[in-house]
This record gives C-alpha cells, structure tokens and sequence, in this order.
C-alpha cells in the first residue's frame, strides 16, 4: 500500500529498484493519515518522489496520477499507469 510506498521512497535505489502500486488512494483524505501531510504534498507527489526508479501505478483513476506523470517526465523516468 501508500506506507510500503513510502518506505520504498526513502530507501536506497540498490534496496529498493522497481514498485509496483495497486489501486492506490489519490489523495491522503482517502487513505492513510500522516499528521500535516497535506501541508506539503498528496500521494501523486510522493509517489513521484520514487523517480527516476521505475514505477507502475494500478489503478481505475489513473487521470488523478497526472502529477505523478509529469514528475516522471522531468526524471526522465519509467513510469506506467494502467487502468484495472
């Protein structure tokens, strides 16, 4: 989920090199609930935090990951968006 996520954000690229992400919330309102956090970013932000590492998001509301994909492009990163 969104907290392996996180975890995969802050660990070093040879731990952690490739996440895949099913069915994520699209915004922190709707899943889980870090003090503040949405002063500073929302889960499209933090999973562009991953970039450059490839990441492929599952998901129906693959439209809200819009941040998410112009992170990516400014990393020239590897970033796939499927819908379900």
């Amino acid at each position: 989920g969104i907290i392996a996520a996180y975890a995969a954000i802050l660990a070093p690229d040879q731990c952690i090199s490739e996440a895949v992400v099913v069915d994520p919330p699209v915004s922190h309102r709707d899943g889980p609930i870090f003090l503040n956090v949405l002063r500073v970013l929302d889960i499209p932000d933090a999973l562009g935090l991953f970039a450059p590492r490839p990441l492929t998001i599952h998901s129906d509301k693959s439209d809200a990951f819009v941040r998410t994909v112009q992170l990516y492009k400014a990393t020239e990163g590897v970033l796939q968006v499927r819908k379900k």
